[in-house]
């Protein structure tokens, strides 16, 4: 499991590929990370 290999919380994971859909099909992780830190 993904959570499990990065050592982290399963919904944090989940929190995640969601925001990540948004960007697709690029997946500009710099644009995730922006969005994550608004959470």
């Amino acid at each position: 499991m993904i959570a499990e290999e990065l050592e982290e919380d399963v919904s944090r994971v989940e929190q995640i590929c969601e925001k990540a859909k948004s960007f697709a099909p690029e997946y500009d992780w710099k644009k995730v990370y922006e969005q994550m830190k608004q959470l």
